[in-house]
């Protein structure tokens, strides 16, 4: 019977060891959800880490990629920058040739091809490892900021009569307007020295600029439509009128508002800057620095121009000529009793005409293009150039009377009637026409004369019932036969040769 029961509980050992039994279940189920725990976020770590790596590979590569990048833009850059130094030099000029290897990089391509007689597109092509940037980018040959007026002086000029001037200014002196000059369409003057516009009438085109670096007189003159108006010295605007467009702003030392009527169009006061926004000096420096002498001697190499020799002067009618850069020493003639000698210009011009001159130049008859849209006629000038209209142009000196046009007795050269020394005049009757860009020292006009595209001189007398009037079709003409220190390169449009957006 002892046997039998051997091994066997008592329900009360049963009792007593369960608890036991059920503590030692949970320890190792305690155990064992721990050990999941902890390789759970040993995974969890590793992704992280991971993902740490991938991401800082990711932006090393990323960030690699961007130096590339930036390396082949500047590297675009580079090959427009040398294509436009080659082009400043000669507008027809090929691109360098590539590849050229700079750095860690190389510029793989430059291309240029005309757009139009004066606009040039380049296109660059940089390269940095595997990255390519590549540049679209125009640029226009456009003439120097001396040309871009009607009018540009290395001194004050001296204006009387009816003169009426259309087109911007340059002064490196001071300007005396008034009631019979009068200064339209201007979109900038700038004036070094003095303004005197009392009772004259001074128009700029809405928003344009009017700088005076000397002091502004006004009084009872008028002034329209400027968007800026800069005076360095003071403003005497007593019983004047100046009006600005909207939006208009002013500068003067003086914190005093100025007097008379000085309003913005339509509206109330004029706002004042605090400080100069144009440096005048800086801005007429290339009339202070007008060297028609060396200009013109920089072309004496050049086909001397098919002259008619007449007495003291050359004649030369521009009608049937071919076009090209000419050169004509004036001072070659033999004169007669010390008169100057010159070159007497006429006629109708066709196509792109350069002619510098030493010596002096009288515009005799009209002088037109053919064709105003591409024709024109550049004169270089180290002397002066007169244009004379309606009126006498007495030029005498000595006995004689010598009548250009006329069919009487030849005694000389020419159908002119001249006995001993030469007394010349001309009696006009008519308005005297002139298109051409004027380079001179010296420029007169007198009479009814209309002379448009621009004139540079380094001193001016212009009276009568004279027209300057600025062409811009004219000026652009003229910028293929131009010397290169006239002409400026200009970037008008600068873009990726793939849009991003």
């Amino acid at each position: 019977m002892t046997g039998g029961r051997k091994g066997k509980f008592k329900s009360g050992q049963v009792c007593r060891r369960l608890p036991g039994f059920w503590k030692n279940m949970r320890a190792g189920a305690q155990k064992g959800a721990a050990l999941i725990t902890v390789l759970l976020l040993t995974l969890l770590l590793l992704v992280f880490a991971g993902s740490l790596v991938q991401l800082t590979t990711v932006d090393k590569r990323m960030s690699a990629n961007q130096v590339a990048m930036t390396q082949a833009l500047y590297l675009a850059e580079a090959g427009v920058e040398m294509a436009v130094v080659r082009l400043a030099g000669n507008f027809d000029a090929g691109p360098p040739s590539t590849p050229i290897v700079l750095g860690n990089g190389r510029i793989s391509k430059i291309t240029v091809s005309p757009v139009d007689a004066s606009t040039r597109e380049i296109l660059a092509e940089g390269r940095a490892g595997n990255a390519r940037k590549a540049l679209k980018v125009r640029v226009q040959r456009t003439v120097a900021p001396v040309l871009q007026n009607a009018l540009c002086a290395g001194n004050s000029p001296n204006l009387s009569g009816n003169v009426s001037i259309s087109g911007n200014l340059l002064i490196n002196g001071n300007l005396e307007t008034g009631s019979s000059i009068s200064l339209t369409n201007s979109r900038l003057v700038v004036v070094k020295g003095n303004l005197d516009n009392e009772n004259g009438s001074i128009n700029i085109l809405s928003g344009g600029s009017l700088l005076v670096g000397g002091n502004l007189y006004n009084r009872h003159g008028r002034i329209e439509t400027p968007g800026y108006l800069q005076v360095d010295g003071s403003i005497d605007n007593a019983s004047g009128t100046v009006i600005f467009s909207p939006g208009g702003i002013y500068y003067t030392p003086s914190t005093e508002y100025p007097g008379g009527t000085f309003i913005i169009q339509n509206d109330g006061q004029v706002p004042r800057l605090d400080g100069p926004r144009e440096n005048i000096a800086k801005l007429v420096e290339p009339a202070d620095n007008l060297d028609p002498a060396g200009k013109v001697a920089a072309y004496q190499g050049y086909p001397r121009l098919a002259v008619t020799e007449q007495g003291n002067k050359y004649e030369f009618d521009f009608t049937g000529k071919t076009a090209g850069t000419y050169y004509l020493d004036t001072t070659t003639l033999g004169g007669q009793d010390n008169k100057v000698q010159k070159i007497q210009l006429a006629g109708t011009y066709t196509g792109k005409w350069f002619i510098a001159v030493k010596g002096d130049v009288e515009i005799k008859g009209n002088l037109m293009p053919s064709n105003a849209s591409q024709d024109v006629l550049v004169l270089l000038v180290d002397g002066m150039v007169k244009v004379s209209g309606n009126g006498n142009v007495n030029n005498s000196n000595g006995n004689g009377n010598g009548n250009g046009n006329s069919n009487g007795n030849e005694n000389g050269n020419g159908n002119e009637n001249r006995n001993g020394n030469e007394n010349e005049n001309e009696n006009g009757n008519e308005n005297k026409s002139l298109s051409a860009i004027i380079y001179a020292s010296r420029f007169e006009a007198a009479g009814s004369s209309t002379i448009r595209g621009t004139v540079v001189a380094q001193s001016f007398d212009v009276g009568g019932n004279a027209s300057l009037i600025q062409d811009n079709n004219l000026i652009r003409n003229a910028v293929p036969v131009l010397p290169s220190d006239l002409v400026t390169m200009k970037i008008i449009s600068w873009r990726e040769e793939y849009d991003v957006f």
